[in-house]
């Protein structure tokens, strides 16, 4: 290692654009030497050895855009991860010791309705049908822009979406509010045998609905506004779907992980809600249960923050189980996780699967227990590299 003590940051910087960007998908490349040209501004010429907590207080110290220098810092600790992990040049990656900047949300859910009505203003119109589509069934992006009218019965007056880690086939009723919107989408589709089109009348691609979406929100962020994600919308309108139609909410004890781990996401909000309830109720099949789906959730959303989903899909488009999805960011050399979280992440997968498809096991409290520690440690870990914490 002595005879690396004297690279710099440019030079490490370097061989990662030399030896992995190539690899990235194009829209995650631009992504990438986006953050790279402001990492070199700042620490370009200092040896990466050397690098202290100290030479980071300038790159932090932002008024605006705080949540995106979060996640530049993300973009760095990889690039370092790598460093040390594979390329040997570095003893450690100093990154994860550096104070990200705590980001408060306009509310519980990131994104106000306000917000929502004004992109719904700026948005072309696809935006604007898919926006309305899921404020209305709550289903994600890639549910809707994917959505065929085969999949729209009419006569039943239902919408059959299918679970995307699950395949469990989701039904939605059509009421008359959500009519009007698939009339209007009807009439722009033209003879499409998809909902939503592009201006030539054929289905979006996964990169250029996302693109469409980003230019949106530049638009929107270029008025003074907060920038928010097709995830936020998402988890408002499971909101307000649910406004008026459940018991009061039960304390959330943090019994298991957490409950501050998502702040501002609300589907992850509501399992860790669940899988701590489960637990203080006795429920420990549930809580397991629970666990898992979080712990599958998570590793999707760290390889979506790094624009490598497809990477962990199967050949039908669907998301791995978390059998999959566990063993192949085990084996995954980009990311720097702790032996303590892996070994959570292993014995955890264990007792979820046994509570899961076992049927003569029932989970006692003793399982949970005995790996919750290690549990807590690999979901926070995740939520980190997914820039969730």
């Amino acid at each position: 290692m002595a005879g690396n003590q004297t690279r710099t940051v440019n030079e490490i910087i370097d061989r990662f654009e030399r030896d992995v960007i190539p690899d990235l998908a194009p829209h995650t490349q631009r992504g990438y030497k986006g953050t790279i040209k402001i990492l070199r501004r700042y620490f370009g010429t200092k040896i990466a050895s050397n690098l202290v907590l100290d030479d980071f207080q300038e790159f932090m110290s932002v008024s605006k855009g705080k949540s995106h220098r979060n996640t530049m810092l993300t973009t760095f600790s990889s690039i370092l991860s790598k460093a040390v992990k594979e390329w040997h040049l570095l003893d450690y990656n100093i990154c994860p010791g550096v104070r990200r900047h705590e980001i408060k949300s306009h509310g519980r859910y990131g994104v106000s309705d306000e917000d929502i009505e004004g992109v719904l203003a700026i948005a072309s119109p696809p935006i604007q049908q898919v926006l309305r589509l899921c404020l209305l069934t709550a289903r994600n992006q890639s549910e809707l822009f994917t959505l065929k009218w085969s999949q729209v019965h009419e006569k039943a007056k239902v919408i059959l979406f299918r679970e995307a880690i699950t395949g469990n086939k989701i039904s939605v009723a059509i009421t008359p509010e959500l009519s009007a919107i698939l009339d209007d989408c009807r009439k722009r589709a033209g003879e499409s045998d998809y909902v939503i089109n592009t201006k030539t009348h054929k289905p979006f691609t996964g990169d250029g609905f996302r693109a469409l979406w980003q230019r949106t929100q530049r638009v929107w962020a270029s008025a003074g506004h907060n920038r928010f994600t097709f995830r936020d919308v998402c988890a408002r309108a499971e909101e307000k779907l649910g406004e008026g139609a459940k018991p009061s909410a039960p304390k959330d004890t943090g019994s298991v992980i957490p409950s501050g781990l998502a702040t501002g996401r609300g589907y992850l909000e509501k399992v860790i809600l669940q899988l701590n309830v489960s637990y203080d109720a006795q429920l420990y099949d549930c809580c397991a249960v629970m666990c898992r789906r979080l712990l599958e959730t998570l590793i999707i959303e760290v390889y979506e923050h790094c624009g490598r989903a497809s990477e962990i899909q199967g050949p039908d488009g669907n998301f791995l189980m978390l059998n999959g999805l566990a063993t192949f960011f085990e084996n995954d050399k980009t990311f720097n996780i702790g032996r303590k979280g892996l070994k959570g992440l292993r014995d955890f997968k264990s007792l979820g699967d046994q509570s899961a498809h076992s049927r003569r096991f029932n989970a006692r409290k003793d399982d949970i227990d005995r790996v919750r520690e290690g549990l807590r440690v690999a979901i926070e870990e995740l939520a980190h590299l997914a820039a969730l914490a």
